[in-house]
């Protein structure tokens, strides 16, 4: 089993070398895109020859092995550590440098807790009585793995030198308004006491109730008489029929896809057979069994039973003792399934698709009859339509990841179709129980305070008052019951807001005239950040900063200076403790700002030279990698069983993720 563990080190390791190592050879997007699918495909192999062997080992009654595999599948679903190595060739180009650098520094990390789950430390004494040389592959292994973080290191170092006199004026002039915003906040939070932070959560929690009245007024007026069908919850509940069906319609596509990838591994595996090629061949003979175990494990379709029968008629064609013949008819009936599940498939979802495009269609007319301008859900269908017609065209071009692609955008559209008819047409029955239990919940946090006094206790009572209306909506089967309940309810809420307005009055500690002075002081604040934004602007005209730079440093300190925006209000308001929340995320925000203006760095000529060094030598220990993938399985093949022989191979496939 520690065997077992070494050849999946392995793996990892190369595809975390196959993520990185194209950094230096080429920057077509194309097959950056194409090494991103070849890794997550890898990925999904090492994921299925784990859970393969687990079962196996299942199966045999060797607990301690299926332990150590069970912890590892668990570690590698949490990390997420396969999908960030096949994210780092996609960041690593002349923009996204940093990105990529931060992503190996996860990947490290993530991949040696990983080593420690699969290589069970305490039982290494007992792996070396039984191999001599484990304790010599593991301390490659390990200089391999000191080598990858030794040229992470070295590649941040690279991309943190060189700052330009325009880039440092712009670092010092962010951290010092970042400092200045912190230390209003503190004074703010100092002057507010311990009881204004209470007092002020429950005026906002109380306006924010007074906003959702205004929606509940709005649909009770819009509500049928009493017992009658509700149309606006019909339409809401047919969006999300539209929703369903298009999330089925992405599943159709994908089992098609997927069979259409089995069909030209077959192929590809009959015409290698047939050329004498075995590297070849034993590339789509394992191409072919990945797609097919994965299709038989699905809990989707009915095609289970003749797939399941087709993966172990390939897997016993593998073994050295069967004969050519015996693969041959593998593979052809292998192709024979593939061929008509594939089509079987690309009907079913050709129809799905044609069908779901009539019904958004029609769906979305249905919104926006008698409307003057076209509502937003039915924009949205609109453009999920759109996508569903993009992605039926670059299916039947064949570009099958294309069509995925457009197929989640078409169910994100109706979904936030959905969310848009709901927020336009709210149901008063939902949004009363909503508002009740956030009343009572007001109610209970005002009762919690540790400093309140008799206002808190009366804009508890009021929250009370008003969470027995708002049910009282929710009960009511008659209209005029109902908008009676949710007349009580505004007149509770509005006596609580005037409590707590008049309690906040009363508890500042500084006074009207020192928040006056704070809001002036948050004025002066936003009108710096506002210049250091102009600065990042005009630099990346003046061509001191570079484009990626500048507008990542912008978008932060413009986020910056929306918090700042609403702290002012909040200190106009007298809400001192609200206030100096607004400016601790602001505060946030402009060091975020420094932060992405020293990583969007662009690269002169001698980093650009010393990154292309790095990545020569990145591609060094790719070769390294595969030698010890190949040493690794050498030994497996002489000494383990034929259930471990699967887990040597496929520490022999994982080079490919390096081509």
């Amino acid at each position: 089993m520690t065997m077992l563990a070494r050849v999946m080190r392995t793996v990892l390791f190369c595809l975390v070398a196959g993520g990185i190592a194209a950094q230096g050879q080429e920057s077509d997007t194309a097959r950056l895109r194409r090494d991103q699918a070849e890794i997550l495909r890898k990925a999904e192999r090492l994921r299925d020859v784990m859970q393969r062997l687990l079962d196996r080992y299942e199966q045999e009654g060797r607990a301690e092995q299926a332990k150590l595999l069970r912890a590892g599948l668990e570690h590698l679903e949490a990390a997420k550590l396969l999908e960030d190595v096949a994210g780092i060739r996609d960041d690593l180009d002349a923009e996204a440098l940093s990105r990529a650098v931060e992503k190996q520094g996860e990947v490290v990390a993530e991949l040696d807790r990983l080593l420690a789950i699969l290589l069970d430390r305490r039982s290494l004494e007992s792996l070396e009585r039984e191999i001599a040389s484990a304790a010599r592959l593991a301390g490659e292994a390990g200089q391999l793995l000191d080598r990858q973080r030794e040229l992470r290191a070295q590649s941040q170092a690279t991309t943190e030198q060189g700052a330009t006199a325009a880039e440092d004026r712009l670092a010092g002039a962010l951290r010092d308004l970042a400092n200045r915003q912190r230390n209003e906040a503190q004074a703010n939070l100092r002057q507010a006491g311990p009881r204004l932070p209470f007092l002020e959560d429950a005026l906002a929690r109380v306006r924010a109730l007074l906003e959702r009245q205004v929606d509940l007024e709005k649909a009770l007026a819009a509500a049928p008489d009493g017992g009658q069908p509700d149309p606006r919850r019909e339409q809401s509940f047919a969006l999300g029929d539209l929703g369903e069906r298009a999330r089925e319609l992405i599943d159709a596509r994908r089992r098609q896809h997927d069979w259409q990838r089995a069909r030209a591994a077959a192929a590809e595996l009959e015409k290698a057979a047939a050329a004498g090629d075995a590297q070849a061949r034993e590339r789509a003979q394992q191409r072919l069994q990945d797609v097919l175990e994965r299709l038989a494990r699905s809990p989707r379709g009915d095609d289970g039973a003749a797939t399941r029968a087709a993966a172990d008629a390939l897997a016993k064609a593998t073994s050295p003792d069967v004969g050519a013949q015996a693969l041959q008819e593998a593979v052809q009936q292998a192709a024979a399934l593939a061929e008509a599940k594939a089509e079987e498939h690309r009907a079913a979802a050709d129809e799905q698709s044609e069908a779901l495009r009539e019904a958004l269609a029609r769906t979305a007319e249905q919104l926006a009859a008698g409307q003057e301008n076209r509502p937003p859900a039915a924009q949205a269908l609109d453009e999920a339509r759109k996508q569903i017609e993009a992605a039926r065209q670059a299916d039947g071009a064949g570009r099958s990841e294309e069509a995925q692609n457009a197929l989640a955008r078409a169910a994100r559209a109706v979904s936030e179709a959905r969310q848009k008819y709901d927020a336009a047409n709210p149901d008063a029955g939902k949004l009363a129980h909503e508002m009740a239990a956030d009343s009572a919940q007001a109610a209970r946090t005002l009762r919690s305070a540790p400093h309140g006094e008799q206002a808190e206790e009366d804009a508890a009572r009021a929250l009370d008052e008003a969470e027995q209306a708002q049910r009282g909506v929710v009960e009511r089967a008659e209209q005029a019951e109902a908008q009676e309940a949710a007349r009580r309810s505004r007149t509770a809420l509005e006596k609580a807001r005037q409590t707590l307005e008049q309690a906040i009055g009363g508890a500042r500690q500084g006074g009207a005239e020192a928040t006056r002075a704070a809001a002036e002081r948050q004025a002066e604040l936003q009108r710096a950040a506002e210049q250091a934004r102009a600065q990042a602007e005009a630099g990346a005209q003046t061509g001191e900063l570079g484009e990626e730079q500048a507008r990542a440093t912008s978008a932060a300190v413009q986020r910056a200076e929306q918090a700042m925006q609403r702290a002012r209000a909040s200190l106009e308001r007298g809400e001192q403790a609200t206030a100096a929340e607004q400016q601790r995320q602001a505060a946030e925000d402009l060091q975020a700002a420094e932060t992405e203006l020293r990583r969007n760095r662009r690269l002169d000529a001698a980093q650009k030279q010393e990154l292309q060094r790095l990545a020569e030598q990145q591609k060094q220990l790719e070769e390294d990698i595969l030698r010890l993938a190949r040493e690794v399985e050498e030994r497996k093949n002489r000494a383990a069983t034929q259930a471990l022989q699967q887990a040597a191979q496929s520490g022999k496939r994982a080079h490919e993720a390096m081509e």
